[in-house]
């Protein structure tokens, strides 16, 4: 198989191969052996949010990446801390809006929060779920929406069958997939990021762009999009939380909410760091300055 893909790529004639994944070390090694540079694009930590471990070992993996004739791209600053890496790196946020597109306009909140993602326990929807039970003690308004769906049957069956152990099926909604999102991002509250470690977070970014608050577990590419914002503004617009406690004081404070001026200052920072146009002229800066053109 990898013949074959060297004969593919012969003819090509590539001046680099560039590795959009850091679980294969196909690319790597076929750069190796045709001499060409190679790009490692680490897009996520391993065992900590894909349950997935690098072979043989992280160190030796680290030290592939750190190896003459590869570079290597990473989507945060966290991740490149976690991997220790200095040397040929460079830190590109991915694009997750096109700064082409009209900036959605602020619009007024509904009564309720959100969650979207795969309903899977590293996503913490049972925590959020617990969580606003709590809050529910406070506030008999609000309600929370769960959109996505999951794989894993017994997981999905837990979640549904807490809230009605909690007599919450009024409150809390599971809606399933949706083409919507960006509808329901915009009249929500805040969406509820409670991953256990998100390498990046797209739905992160997308949330702010649609101009609705974050209440975000405090790791990974989460808090690193929260500490932007912070560093950015001067102050935080979003909160954060570290644990099931917290996150109930988030919902409660959520419930006053900002400014429209406020989520739309953070939408212009949401252009600025992580629009397509700026994550793919870095780049391919990175790759003119690998190839000297």
């Amino acid at each position: 198989q990898i013949q074959r893909l060297i004969q593919i790529i012969d003819g090509y004639s590539p001046d680099l191969i560039h590795s959009n994944n850091s679980f294969t070390y196909l690319g790597y090694l076929l750069a190796k052996k045709m001499e060409i540079p190679h790009i490692w694009h680490i897009r996520e930590y391993g065992k900590l949010d894909a349950n997935r471990y690098y072979f043989p070992s992280k160190r030796v993996f680290v030290k592939k990446i750190v190896s003459v004739s590869n570079y290597c791209i990473t989507i945060t600053g966290d991740i490149k801390k976690y991997f220790r890496l200095s040397n040929n790196t460079d830190m590109i946020y991915d694009g997750v809006i096109s700064s082409e597109d009209p900036i959605p306009d602020i619009k007024n909140k509904k009564e309720y929060f959100l969650f979207v993602g795969r309903l899977i326990p590293t996503k913490g929807v049972d925590i959020i779920i617990d969580s606003f039970v709590d809050f529910c003690k406070f506030n008999k308004d609000i309600s929370l929406l769960i959109v996505g769906d999951s794989d894993d049957s017994k997981y999905k069956r837990k979640l549904k069958e807490k809230v009605l152990r909690e007599s919450m099926g009024d409150r809390i909604l599971f809606l399933g997939y949706r083409n919507d999102v960006n509808d329901l991002m915009s009249e929500a509250k805040a969406l509820i990021v409670a991953s256990q470690f998100e390498a990046f977070g797209f739905i992160t970014a997308e949330a702010m762009y649609n101009g609705c608050p974050v209440i975000g577990h405090y790791t990974g590419g989460t808090a690193e999009q929260l500490d932007n914002i912070q560093s950015k503004l001067g102050k935080l617009i979003g909160y954060r939380y570290r644990n099931s406690a917290e996150l109930t004081e988030c919902l409660l404070k959520a419930i006053v909410g900002y400014s429209k001026s406020e989520l739309k200052a953070v939408q212009e920072v949401v252009i600025t760091l992580y629009s397509i146009q700026n994550s793919a002229t870095l780049v391919f800066n990175k790759y003119r300055s690998i190839l000297k053109f």
